[in-house]
């Protein structure tokens, strides 16, 4: 199973997308209750967004956030790091783990993937809303913004499209996102700027892997601060937008997942520590140092959760944001799951 392309996208398909049911919206102040409360005759459960039949035309144009349907989203965009950008997703390693290119593909992101047959949000809204823009396309070697290491002009703008994601990313670096998909919201025609958006935000990880390090601010308001203050700048700047912030999971559940892997984790070097030194520190130390990484993840999650509900106190037509959870349990996985390049990034 190819875990990039499947598994958050099929999460979404779930709990998102309204199993192929015309009758339920895509979004309301009750969209978790909503979906499943409704009565199994109307959910179809496909393993081919194809097979999931046409939503019946609408009479009149949404009335608000609160009222959108897949094929009223014109526009997806994306805020993130490695996971949303690609990073080694399709990875080739041979038999002496030499042909392994720091590549990130982001043509078949779970979240921007718009690569035909890519099994990705944007296919998926793609799939009601043929002329959706804003999906990435294809591959290029990594874009890199990691706290203060965030070299200008590296977008691909012709690749990456609205997909801002960049690997390494920490949630301090989400303001750098945000004026990237500013510049290029500002070149789309009047239809485009005024039509309804999906915005997808996955951003944590990174931060969790550093909570080790006491250089690190990993204090779970200022995270807060970050992403309210990103979402602010898209509000204030980019109408008509439904935001997916998507939860943190257990990052370091990847030290069980990988241990005693040496014929398949060959790893490109020391990239695997690189990116999160902290979930592979050795026991006895390693295993309260991840125990702290679990604990942030789930602080991390309440301040999402806190972001969310301030805007549901301050309800408005054009700007709606909700929270998907995101309770991965690694070990229910094959190691194939993960890249070959570096066992630790999904694929």
């Amino acid at each position: 199973m190819n875990f990039t392309k499947s598994f958050f996208s099929i999460l979404f398909l779930i709990c998102i997308l309204p199993h192929c049911n015309a009758q339920i919206n895509f979004i309301s102040s009750k969209l978790t209750q909503k979906i499943f409360s409704t009565s199994s005759q109307y959910n179809v459960f496909v393993n081919d967004i194809t097979l999931c039949p046409p939503l019946t035309p609408r009479i009149s144009p949404p009335a608000n956030v609160h009222d959108l349907r897949p094929d009223d989203i014109k526009m997806i965009m994306a805020l993130g790091d490695s996971i949303t950008a690609g990073f080694l997703a399709n990875a080739i390693c041979d038999e002496n783990n030499t042909t392994m290119k720091l590549h990130e593909y982001r043509g078949v992101s779970y979240a921007m993937g718009g690569d035909i047959g890519a099994v990705s949000i944007a296919n998926f809204f793609k799939h009601y809303s043929p002329e959706l823009k804003g999906a990435s396309l294809g591959y290029h070697l990594v874009e890199v913004c990691y706290g203060v290491i965030c070299p200008p002009k590296q977008y691909k703008p012709e690749k990456d499209q609205m997909n801002a994601a960049q690997s390494g990313s920490l949630a301090k670096n989400l303001d750098y996102q945000v004026e990237y998909l500013l510049r290029q919201f500002e070149k789309e025609p009047e239809e485009i700027k005024n039509s309804w958006k999906f915005l997808n935000v996955f951003i944590g990880s990174n931060d969790i892997c550093l909570q080790c390090l006491k250089i690190i601010q990993k204090h779970e308001t200022t995270f807060e601060d970050y992403v309210y203050d990103a979402l602010e700048k898209i509000r204030t700047n980019i109408p008509n937008v439904i935001v997916n912030i998507v939860g943190n999971f257990n990052v370091s559940q990847i030290y069980k997942v990988t241990r005693g892997q040496t014929k398949y984790c060959k790893k490109l070097g020391v990239l695997p520590n690189f990116e999160c030194e902290c979930a592979f520190l050795e026991s006895p130390e390693g295993d309260k140092k991840r125990q702290n990484m679990d604990d942030l993840s789930q602080k991390y999650n309440a301040a999402i959760n806190r972001i969310v509900q301030n805007y549901a106190d301050h309800p408005s037509d054009t700007f709606a944001v909700v929270y998907q959870p995101f309770d991965l349990d690694l070990m229910s996985f094959p190691i194939d799951a993960l890249s070959c390049a570096d066992c630790f990034h999904p694929r």
